[in-house]
């Protein structure tokens, strides 16, 4: 009677009444669900076992116990067997269908269906499992949860700028919400300027020494300008339209001063949701103290990778004028898609 109470009760709160976080919409109660009410459901089939035995106990005669027993089984196994029949045909009605294999390895392989939907990221994510190390860092794409962003970064350990970068701040709440919003700037403005200074400035800030550019990156940044990353690098890996630059280090290119970054970073808001989140002030958009975006200073040319720090830019080579290094962007938007509904505006800016 306690469990059923139990379970009866929770039920009716989760009818009622949800967790207030980050989520809206359709979604609005996706971790009340998850939290709570999935976890009753073990309670009622422990509650139904034991009121089942006390039905049993107090059941006479011998035969007629025996007998409900034997219904009561015969109708748990039948309901209870619906579902690890048609919940596995469910999913895989909506997977990819991946190619049969005898290979037992190969069939447990979850990557398995991007060799054939995304047969350049599937070569991308192998490679860097092979070549780089934890103390490499990429740039690919970033974005919010549930969708592609980060997909490289994910399937091989590799730290990346972001991948759901909406999810982190559901988990660190709204101290990570500054942090949020200048790596999902960051992003853009790093694949979309044709300038190299502020390329080049970013990257450094930021850490990162590999660009991924596939069509993911092309998805969600339609500006991409991918000829600045070949000439401050050289290509590492390339198959089936995923290219992976290798930055160069120690480029002999002026150091963008962290106020006209930030001043960039500033022209790109991100347009909230209903999450109502406010804007972050312009000083948030610097790399945050609090929220390192990387572990990594610099980049050695030695084969073991050896981290080595960056040299210092001469001040007076820093002392460039705005025209000079904001590059140039077009007036669009760029949407990634996602169940926020989170939208990433682009201003125009100079012409450098």
């Amino acid at each position: 009677a306690g469990l059923m109470a139990i379970f009866f009760g929770l039920s009716f709160y989760c009818e009622v009444f949800y967790f207030n976080d980050i989520f809206s919409g359709a979604i609005e109660r996706i971790n009340t669900v998850f939290k709570v009410y999935y976890g009753l459901w073990p309670l009622l089939v422990l509650a139904t076992v034991l009121a089942l035995k006390r039905l049993l106990r107090y059941r006479r005669p011998a035969a007629a116990r025996a007998r409900l027993a034997r219904v009561s089984v015969a109708a748990m196994v039948l309901l209870g067997g619906v579902y690890p029949i048609a919940a596995p045909l469910q999913r895989i009605e909506m997977t990819s269908r991946p190619e049969p294999t005898s290979n037992a390895h190969d069939a447990l392989n979850g990557l398995r269906h991007l060799r054939r939907t995304k047969p350049g990221d599937y070569a991308a994510i192998l490679w860097v499992r092979s070549h780089l190390s934890t103390r490499d860092h990429l740039l690919e794409a970033v974005g919010t949860q549930y969708t592609y962003a980060g997909r490289i970064s994910t399937n091989t350990g590799i730290p990346a700028l972001g991948g759901w970068l909406y999810h982190s701040w559901g988990w660190r709440g709204d101290t990570f919400l500054p942090e949020r919003d200048r790596r999902i700037r960051t992003g853009q403005l790093l694949y979309e300027t044709t300038d190299p200074a502020v390329a080049w400035t970013l990257l450094t800030r930021n850490k990162l020494n590999y660009v991924v550019v596939g069509q993911a990156e092309r998805d969600v940044y339609p500006g991409l300008d991918e000829k600045k990353f070949a000439e401050m690098g050289e290509v590492a890996f390339s198959n089936a339209g995923t290219t992976i630059y290798r930055i160069r280090d120690g480029l002999q290119i002026a150091l963008v001063s962290d106020r006209q970054i930030a001043r960039l970073l500033a022209d790109l808001p991100v347009v909230r949701s209903d999450a109502g989140d406010a804007a972050p002030p312009e000083d948030s958009l610097a790399p945050s103290t609090d929220f390192q975006p990387m572990g990594l200073v610099g980049i050695s040319e030695s084969p073991d990778n050896d981290t080595t720090a960056p040299e210092t830019a001469d001040p007076k080579s820093q002392a460039t004028t705005e025209s000079e290094t904001t590059g140039s962007l077009t007036g669009r938007s760029v949407v990634i898609p996602d169940d926020t509904t989170s939208k990433i505006t682009v201003r125009q800016k100079i012409t450098g």
